[in-house]
């Protein structure tokens, strides 16, 4: 830094991209701060007096997957106990769980319960090999199974010399270890392959609710375009998902939302927008009919589950738009628009990034209000309650409270109790390190979130040339770490505010867009 620089700060994976959690101190020999990290690669940019820069003491850099490059740090050596001698299924008549190493201690759970603790007494060794072998007894597989003839999620963890080792899965249905894909029911999302349709773009099933906004402020493309949920279900019909392999359709929210022309472009291209995209509601519990109507919905539903197809319906709890009865009713249910300094508190995404705005017209819900949660968490329950669906995929998961996630979490398992037959998947969307990104994936919260830097390290890898598989190998190591071998993330090559992975790859988007 330049000598008369007064205030140097840093953000990025190190700190949840929050240049004031972790204020710089000025010292004789440069600017400094002390962290307790774990090992790992760690990503940054440096701001000295406001300005936004590379840290130009750090010559390694790496592409941050929107045009730019951020600084890299790196902490400590990685383990590789754990990879070096993972555990394995080495046969299942009966099941046997292995090792090339030790194992100091093995825990069984079946659904997220511990069913046993095996320690290193019940292991036995071969002596050419120095294999480790734990089996598991078929009468103890059979009472590990919780829901009778429905598909039961066994996993082992392993423990080794304070480490602890990689997860295996073992799925069992009816008495038996399943082994072939297709006993898999669609329920089951770890089974999914699934598809985001925003609904306005996909396809125009019915002309009769055409509507886009008469302003002349908004361009064509950011106008309605016609597409709806009947549209859906003609391409349902039509096999197009079954032709993609998809067995699981996400679609952009569909409730009431605003009409007229908000929000501003003005980079090269000037334009305002209309709601085409479902994220500024204005009603909580009703359909908007620019997107179809109770009955469409149903259809769509009953269609998609006639050909073994899952329904996930993206939910927006974060925010409201200004035009939404409940806002005029209760304003103080939501945050303030100013910070106590005057500044206006509108995408502060990391420095206050559990009450800021999205734009001046969207208030945000005031979460730390026990009353807003308990309110917005019944709406949402509406949706599970009112429509066969089969999970959530929510918008804005890190900027919302916890309390609110653990709530809706809580309903929905006692509705799922009382209605055996359902099943529901939640999944969130956070961007951030895999430590704040984990911290919402839990029995108590969310099924699982997209893993967005999965995503940045894959697209890098497989679609430039000049880029090998380093990095990708280094994300992939960290999410399993941090979520499980097997996990239920998201592993995207494309959502509605990522470029999808094929148009990077035929050049049809440039890296260096924004």
């Amino acid at each position: 830094s330049k000598s008369d620089v007064q205030v140097v700060e840093m953000a990025g994976s190190i700190n949840g991209w929050n240049r004031k959690a972790t204020p710089l101190v000025k010292k004789s020999d440069g600017w400094q701060i002390e962290l307790i990290l774990e090992p790992g690669t760690y990503t940054y940019r440096i701001w000295e007096d406001g300005s936004e820069m590379l840290d130009a003491n750090q010559p390694e850099t790496m592409d941050n997957g929107m045009g730019g490059l951020n600084s890299v740090f790196r902490v400590g050596q990685q383990s590789k106990e754990a990879d070096s001698a993972p555990l394995f299924v080495s046969h299942t008549k009966p099941l046997t769980i292995a090792s090339s190493g030790s194992i100091d201690a093995l825990y069984m759970y079946s659904s997220n319960q511990l069913i046993r603790t095996f320690s290193s007494d019940d292991v036995t060794k071969t002596d050419d090999k120095g294999m480790s072998f734990i089996q598991i007894s078929d009468e103890l597989l059979e009472s590990a199974q919780m829901n009778g003839n429905e598909l039961s999620n066994i996993r082992f963890y392993g423990y080794r010399n304070g480490v602890r080792l990689n997860d295996v899965y073992v799925p069992v249905r009816a008495g038996h270890i399943v082994m072939h894909a297709e006993e898999v029911p669609r329920q089951e999302m770890r089974s999914s392959v699934m598809y985001f349709a925003m609904v306005d773009r996909f396809n125009n099933g019915n002309t009769s609710n055409d509507r886009p906004t008469k302003d002349p402020s908004i361009l064509p493309k950011a106008n309605n375009l016609g597409g709806d949920l009947e549209g859906i279900t003609k391409k349902i019909n039509d096999g197009y998902f079954q032709r993609l392999g998809v067995n699981t359709i996400w679609i952009s929210p569909i409730s009431k939302n605003a009409e007229g022309a908000w929000g501003l472009w003005d980079k090269g291209v000037r334009s305002t927008f209309s709601a085409y995209h479902g994220y500024w509601p204005t009603a909580l519990r009703s359909i908007d009919d620019r997107l179809g109507s109770d009955a469409s919905f149903r259809g769509m539903i009953e269609t998609a589950h006639a050909d073994q197809m899952n329904v996930v319906l993206d939910y927006v709890a974060h925010h409201v738009h200004q035009d939404h009865p409940l806002y005029k009713q209760k304003p103080e249910w939501t945050t303030p628009l100013y910070l106590p300094d005057g500044t206006m508190n509108t995408e502060r995404w990391d420095e206050y990034r559990l009450t800021t705005w999205f734009d001046t017209f969207l208030p945000t819900w005031k979460f730390a209000n026990p009353e807003v949660v308990e309110a917005l968490s019944d709406t949402a329950m509406f949706w599970v309650k009112e429509y066969d669906l089969d999970g959530f995929r929510h918008d804005a998961t890190k900027h919302i409270d916890e309390a609110f996630w653990r709530a809706l979490t809580m309903k929905v398992k006692d509705y799922l109790v009382a209605h055996p037959n359902r099943k529901l998947y939640q999944i969130g969307e956070t961007y951030g390190n895999p430590e704040l990104i984990s911290s919402y994936v839990n029995s108590g919260e969310m099924d699982a979130q997209f893993d967005f830097n999965l995503y940045d390290a894959a697209v890098d890898a497989f679609a430039k040339p000049e880029t090998n598989f380093n990095n990708l190998e280094r994300v992939l190591e960290e999410s399993m770490s941090y979520y499980g071998s097997h996990h239920l993330m998201g592993n995207i090559t494309g959502n509605q505010v990522r470029a999808r992975f094929i148009s990077y790859a035929d050049s049809s988007v440039q890296f260096s867009e924004d």
